[in-house]
């Protein structure tokens, strides 16, 4: 199992969720889907965890690859790990609170 699919995992356990592989992620569909996406290398470069009572996000920081993130109505204290995500290209926020 790659290391994005661990850190999926360790989410999942941790929220007591189900993530499911997604073939994509849009941000102007609703109601949107919690889930992942995967390139061909199993890299993580789509994650939306939408509506999952999330306040700590750290583990993010390791999902390099990341392009795409949903992290709308959520309660997160602290968002400074986006900023190792250097591949981010769209963040879906709609709407956040920051704890």
């Amino acid at each position: 199992m790659s290391k994005d699919l661990e850190i999926i995992k360790q989410l999942g356990k941790l929220l007591k969720i189900e993530s499911k592989q997604l073939e994509k992620i849009d941000f102007h569909e609703f109601p949107h889907e919690e889930g992942y996406v995967l390139d061909e290398n199993k890299n993580i470069t789509g994650l939306c965890i939408r509506g999952i009572n999330i306040s700590n996000i750290s583990v993010l920081g390791d999902l390099k690859n990341l392009t795409r993130l949903d992290l709308s109505i959520n309660n997160i204290s602290d968002i400074s790990v986006l900023g190792d995500l250097k591949n981010l290209t769209r963040l879906g926020t709609h709407p956040f609170k920051l704890g």
